[in-house]
């Protein structure tokens, strides 16, 4: 079946200028970002495509809201959050996340295996102890 290339959307064009403005360097780790006004001015868009991205900026950890004084770039401006890129307007496949799931996971717990001390294995102890009571 044939699928159209999508073009990416306002709010993703805006999210990856201020991304590019911060990997830069013209926006600083703690420094303010311009007001929605300056942003939509300087990226000729609506202040609404700016308020949506300015909003997934926050929720991925990249900006910080200041009551009162605006949103600030955080102190780790790459974010919290992994996202799979999108550059061709495909979701990524449900079964490719899975797969990256399962080496995260298991890395992770062959980590956490290798520096577990005794205070760790005493609270899993419990855990179970706990677990198998309630059964």
């Amino acid at each position: 079946m044939l699928e159209l290339q999508r073009p990416d959307s306002l709010v993703v064009r805006v999210v990856n200028a201020i991304r590019t403005e911060i990997d830069s360097g013209r926006l600083a780790p703690e420094s303010r970002l311009p007001t929605e006004q300056q942003l939509a001015e300087q990226l000729n868009v609506s202040r609404s495509v700016i308020r949506e991205a300015i909003a997934q900026l926050k929720a991925d950890g990249v900006l910080i809201a200041r009551r009162g004084l605006g949103s600030y770039i955080s102190k780790t401006p790459a974010g919290t959050v992994f996202r799979f890129p999108q550059g061709d307007g495909r979701l990524p496949d449900l079964a490719q996340m899975f797969e990256m799931r399962l080496w995260i996971e298991t890395q992770a717990a062959s980590i956490a295996a290798q520096r577990r001390d005794a205070a760790d294995l005493q609270r899993m102890r419990g855990a179970l102890q706990e677990m198998h009571d309630k059964r």
